[in-house]
């Protein structure tokens, strides 16, 4: 029986190595091509067959065991943000506008540092190994299109990771059930009638009308979901002088639930909200809510699979229990369709504690979070082959 630790420190210096690359060459969603080929050059030098093209930038690689088994999926985002980076390093973004701020560099290199190990022992598993790199994460939800393209099939069991800057590194926090919400949004534009600022009673002002709106939609959507979602108003715009009142204004936000029935409860108290308002005042409005990914749920069963996989490379006393969370994530749509885990690693740089914040210029967690994420993926897919 090979010994795992010995493959995985073998491997060590070339996958952070492998990661700094990824770290240079930040790319947004639907265009990771330069991403696309380290990641390919990574597969060839390893002997793992791949196909690529899948929903544009996707990536799909099966390692297959020495007998026939069930089929473990293995999920890695690859697209970046647009931030410019802040951080003084020699890795630092070679493309202006853009960096790794998510840690999908991080995400890519755990998941090829488990396939190249993976790969030196397939004679020792029995099933089949899948490992996509998505696209498009931050944006539409890649995973869905390449969900569509087929990279389910046959698939039996699913994992995923995050890293989180926020926990100490050698840690990892998951739950069973309710994990991430849905991260749906919602934009709004009320159509009044201007007027000179000095003669308010020739206009349908929108302004006081959204006034109104915003006065109450809060409660609304409380009410008509018994306080079991999240919703922010994120954005309000109207006018342009001091002295004129605006034929229109216009607001949009975001809505977190982990109920599909909660976000279409929602959606109606929004748009009767605003209906309410503008046909009060003689108005008329126009309204979008977008549904985005759906909430994610981690399998009961595979959960508990995962812990005990994790228990071997962090520990027992490292496994935390996590607070349901209301970002979201469109692993969500894997999880939907296959049982499935998704846990945050801790990453968190100590060194540097600006660093440990997702979405920042200055974003740079602890390296040594990648072996650690590496070990959980590999001990859970022997444990369960």
């Amino acid at each position: 029986m090979t010994d795992i630790k010995n493959e995985i420190n073998a491997l060590e210096d070339e996958i952070i190595n492998l990661r700094r690359t990824l770290h240079r060459h930040p790319e947004f969603a639907f265009c990771e091509f330069k991403t696309g080929e380290i990641i390919k050059d990574f597969l060839k030098k390893h002997n793992i067959d791949y196909k690529d093209g899948i929903a544009k930038t996707g990536i799909c690689a099966d390692i297959k065991g020495a007998e026939n088994g069930k089929t473990i999926l293995v999920r890695a985002d690859i697209d970046a943000l647009k931030i410019t980076e802040q951080n003084d390093v020699e890795y630092r973004s070679e493309n202006n506008g853009f960096m790794h701020a998510c840690g999908h560099d991080f995400h890519i290199a755990i998941a090829l540092y488990c396939a190249a190990v993976i790969k030196k022992i397939q004679n020792e598993i029995n099933g089949n190994v899948r490992f996509i790199f998505q696209p498009a994460e931050e944006e539409t939800g890649g995973a869905l299109d390449m969900i569509n393209e087929g990279v389910l099939k046959n698939v039996d069991t699913a994992v995923g990771l995050h890293v989180d800057p926020e926990t100490e590194t050698g840690k990892i926090t998951v739950k069973d059930g309710e994990f991430f919400a849905s991260p749906d949004f919602f934009n709004a534009e009320i159509i009044g009638k201007g007027s000179h600022g000095a003669q308010p009673q020739n206009a349908v002002d929108p302004i006081k009308i959204l006034t109104e709106i915003l006065f109450n939609i809060h409660k609304n959507v409380d009410s008509a979901t018994e306080n079991e979602v999240v919703m922010s108003v994120c954005k309000v715009n109207s006018g342009f002088s001091e002295n004129s009142i605006p034929d229109t204004a216009s607001f949009g936000g975001t809505v977190r639930a982990f109920d599909n029935v909660l976000r279409k409860k929602a959606d109606k108290a929004i748009e009767k909200t605003i209906k309410t308002a503008c046909e009060k005042a003689g108005a008329k409005y126009e309204y979008k809510y977008t549904y985005l990914y759906p909430p994610l749920i981690n399998d009961k069963n595979v959960t508990e699979l995962l812990i005990k996989s994790a228990e071997k490379a962090v520990g027992k006393e490292n496994i935390l229990t996590a607070e349901k969370n209301m970002l979201g994530d469109d692993f969500s749509y894997i999880a939907e369709n296959v049982p499935s885990c998704y846990f945050k690693l801790g990453c968190r740089n100590d060194e540097k504690i600006s660093s440990n914040k997702l979405h920042t210029p200055n974003f740079n967690p602890n390296e040594n979070a990648i072996k650690i994420g590496a070990e959980i993926f590999v001990n859970f897919i022997l444990d369960n082959m």
